[in-house]
């Protein structure tokens, strides 16, 4: 059997006889073993060599989708991340149901009310109600979607959701 790049054991083989990779393939294992929880070799592969930003943010997106808090940590380590990434971030684990993935990058930093209203409409379209509670108790949302979100819930039925939306702040409109 050959050795393989997304083998713990093998890797770890491989840095010992003073093999490299180059940064695009490391950056495609990272990427890949991200999205299939292989933290182990995500830190190894980390550790012997860069990876693009572009690479980066692509196995965090990965990461956050399959619900990887541990590569998420480990990924964005020592990094400063703006408040447009942190946001798009947050509404990609709305739109995936990653409850506990929206609480920790909710701890990384603010985001704008404008990318909060984004991550909460996509809670709402998944009628996720914890996501959406955790989201409206880390700030406000603008009047305008506010309004949408409750037209768009009482449309899906939601009354949990209708609710919850309408008592975090003031309606405007037609809702």
């Amino acid at each position: 059997k050959s050795p393989s790049w997304c083998n713990y054991e093998d890797i770890t083989e491989l840095l010992l006889r003073g093999r490299s990779i180059s940064e695009k393939a490391r950056g495609t294992l990272v990427k890949d073993s991200a999205e299939s929880g292989r933290q182990k070799i995500v830190e190894l592969h980390l550790e012997n060599g860069p990876i693009t930003e572009t690479d980066r943010g692509e196995a965090i997106k990965r990461s956050i989708i399959n619900g990887h808090i541990g590569i998420i940590n480990l990924l964005l380590k020592d990094r400063l991340i703006s408040e447009k990434t942190l946001g798009d971030f947050i509404e990609i684990a709305a739109e995936f149901c990653r409850q506990s993935v929206v609480e920790f990058l909710l701890k990384r930093g603010p985001i704008s009310k404008k990318d909060r209203g984004k991550s909460v409409k996509s809670a709402v379209k998944q009628g996720h109600v914890g996501i959406v509670n955790l989201l409206l108790k880390s700030g406000s949302i603008s009047n305008e979607a506010r309004g949408e979100l409750v037209e768009f819930a009482a449309k899906a039925g939601s009354e949990r959701l209708v609710a919850l939306l309408i008592e975090s702040g003031e309606i405007s409109g037609s809702a």
